[in-house]
């Protein structure tokens, strides 16, 4: 037995025998609307791993690596971040533009704006992260973003890029004097 915290109910509650032989299952069940969880009986000679999992949700044991207590989790609801890059003349989106995410545990992930849609970056945990748009010849405005991102929080953050230079590209098809 045991218990989601907070209180949530549909955490879905599985139980797997350490080594699956023949005639073993995985049980799977989801918590009532107090949070809590019922199954068994098991035999008591076979170890078991007891995992919870929901969409949109990161859950971690906080105990229950004994038979003698019950099994608790703690349920905490992934968050987002939502970029949106603008040129400041034309207030289009800015192509091409690399927009990177960093934070805590070594995170880290880079997006390119590809058409005229926000990049949004999902299933984060709460946390610090940190953010920041590049692209050549252009300066953005801020250039980095530090982002204290709270349980279930869906952030929206507007960058500007202002073009600070300009390139030529080309061939030379012949050189005549």
């Amino acid at each position: 037995e045991g218990r989601i915290e907070p209180v949530m109910a549909g955490v879905n509650i599985t139980v797997t025998p350490e080594r699956l032989d023949a005639g073993d299952s995985v049980i799977s069940i989801e918590t009532n609307s107090d949070g809590a969880f019922r199954i068994g009986p098991f035999y008591g000679n076979t170890n078991y791993a007891v995992d919870a999992w929901k969409d949109g949700y990161v859950i971690t044991k906080l105990s229950g690596i004994s038979s003698k207590e019950p099994w608790r989790f703690e349920a905490i609801r992934k968050s987002s971040i939502e970029v949106d890059v603008r040129d400041s003349s034309s207030g289009k989106s800015v192509h091409g533009t690399l927009v990177s995410l960093s934070g805590r545990g070594g995170y880290r992930t880079n997006r390119f704006i590809s058409n005229d849609d926000p990049v949004i970056f999902e299933s984060l945990v709460p946390g610090t992260y940190f953010l920041m748009a590049l692209l050549k010849e252009f300066a953005y405005e801020p250039s980095t973003i530090t982002i204290e991102l709270n349980q279930g929080e869906k952030r929206k953050v507007s960058i500007v890029g202002e073009r600070v230079a300009f390139s030529c590209y080309g061939n030379a098809v012949s050189l005549n004097g």
